[in-house]
């Protein structure tokens, strides 16, 4: 834990010291962590559909859909309020989830033009990982229109 291993300059508050020295990790963590909430709610909507079929597998996508609509809100919200009570209210990551996942993308292509090796793999991983699932992609579609 570089926190408790480093010595930093003094800010005013935990807000600003996340955000000059370790905005990158910190959104990071909240955006992996929001993305696994998401893809383990789509696992639990997958499996009704195959165990139980299509009408149990519809009611699972309803209580889902609306588990996730309202994180999503919760999420949001606590986003859009920044970093609460602050002099400079306009510091905040960003206003929404959405705006959060672009920021952290922005912090990550900043850190691979810092030409260090392992940024620069796993982004060229994410790029080439575009190919199979294009093609994956492209051959559902393809049994879709034989059915």
């Amino acid at each position: 834990n570089k926190i408790a291993e480093l010595t930093y300059a003094p800010t005013e508050g935990v807000a600003q010291f996340m955000e000059k020295y370790h905005e990158l990790s910190w959104i990071g963590t909240n955006v992996h962590f929001l993305l696994g909430l998401m893809g383990f709610a789509c696992l639990a909507l997958v499996k009704p559909y195959y165990l139980y079929g299509k009408n149990v597998g519809d009611v699972t996508a309803c209580w889902i859909g609306a588990a996730m609509a309202l994180c999503i809100s919760i999420v949001n919200r606590g986003i859009s309020q920044g970093h609460g009570q602050m002099a400079d209210a306009s510091m905040k990551f960003a206003n929404n989830l959405g705006g959060l996942v672009v920021s952290y993308v922005k912090l990550l292509l900043k850190e691979c033009l810092t030409l260090n090796v392992l940024p620069l793999i796993s982004l060229g991983l994410v790029l080439t990982s575009i190919i199979p699932f294009t093609r994956a992609w492209r051959s559902t579609r393809e049994i879709d229109k034989r059915d």
